[in-house]
């Protein structure tokens, strides 16, 4: 899945997004082995942040300055929290800049 991808080192993904991934494939009835094989191709490739309570906190803040989601301002507040500069989604604003230092990239553009 990620073979195409050349350098992961610099890349993160949140707990909260497996989470999500996980949810999608077992409403697609895609069974457990399966996920699982993708999770650890992922948590082999690609560095895991946790969220934790501060992340909470601030995406609290970013729901009310920016109006996004909860659960994309969660992903977004984690972001932050590890000093990501950029942000992909294609949910979001391509271009926006998050509080003057992540840009939102919109991978599909």
């Amino acid at each position: 899945m990620l073979a195409n991808i050349e350098e992961t080192k610099d890349m993160f993904i949140s707990v909260q997004v497996i989470n999500e991934f996980c949810s999608a494939m077992r409403r697609q009835k895609t069974s457990s082995l399966i996920i699982k094989k993708y999770i650890f191709e992922i948590i082999n490739s690609i560095t895991v942040l946790p969220i934790n309570t501060d992340n909470t906190i601030k995406a609290l803040e970013i729901v009310d300055i920016y109006k996004l989601s909860w659960y994309d301002s969660l992903l977004i507040a984690t972001a932050l929290d590890y000093n990501c500069t950029a942000f992909y989604s294609e949910d979001l604003q391509h271009n926006q800049i998050i509080e003057g230092k992540m840009k939102v990239i919109n991978p599909l553009l």
